[in-house]
């Protein structure tokens, strides 16, 4: 059994009624329904992950899609690790809105390396295929152009939401190990070039605090 635990922080982003929730409520708790509300200012659920011996306590933050919270849910992105970006593949118009989210997301947060930021683009209600209003070489193209990956999911009958969101936090773990190390190495130059009586703060790396 892992003794080591790490808070892992990512936010999904997103439409009003595009599924954030239900995508959300499935991955974790295996439950859908028809009928959830859409979400107001902010939520979260939480899900352990163990990878490689640690556990990871996955943070999601789930927020609101409509436009009268979003000035209240850009308080919330700050100390993602990563970005969910979530879409109707029936309504084109919340494909349409996709850059603007994650261009949102990265003013409010200036994340390090912003070009290589963890984010994954969900299409979600794939099980209704012949409502689709977003075609194939649209979401190609996108993809191609921000350097995203791209999911088609469904909440409603789990397709893809293990693979999606698994590669996701993946990745978000990828990036804090990639921070951590830095921090280590800047450390031990910091330690090897000091004289005795220099105060070092090792605490002075990646806080895991939400």
């Amino acid at each position: 059994m892992s003794t080591i635990k790490r808070n892992i922080k990512i936010v999904i982003l997103g439409d009003c009624y595009v599924g954030k929730t239900s995508i959300l409520k499935r991955y974790i708790e295996n439950q859908y329904s028809n009928d959830y509300k859409y979400t107001i200012a902010i939520n979260f659920l939480v899900k352990p992950v163990v990878r490689n011996n640690i556990t990871n306590n996955i943070y999601f933050w789930d927020t609101a899609g409509s436009e009268r919270f979003r000035t209240i849910n850009s308080l919330f992105y700050r100390g993602a690790d990563a970005c969910i970006v979530v879409f109707d593949l029936t309504k084109i118009k919340t494909f349409s809105n996709i850059s603007y989210w994650m261009d949102e997301f990265l003013l409010n947060t200036s994340p390090e390396n912003a070009e290589k930021f963890p984010f994954v683009l969900l299409g979600n209600k794939s099980d209704l295929i012949n409502d689709y209003t977003v075609g194939e070489r649209m979401i190609e193209n996108f993809c191609k152009e921000r350097n995203i990956k791209y999911f088609s999911v469904s909440a409603k009958t789990y397709d893809n939401l293990e693979q999606a969101i698994g590669y996701i936090i993946d990745k978000a773990i990828e990036r804090i190990e990639l921070t951590t190390n830095k921090y280590d190495d800047e450390f031990d130059k910091i330690s090897l070039n000091s004289n005795d009586d220099t105060e070092v703060d090792v605490n002075k790396k990646r806080c895991y605090c939400i």
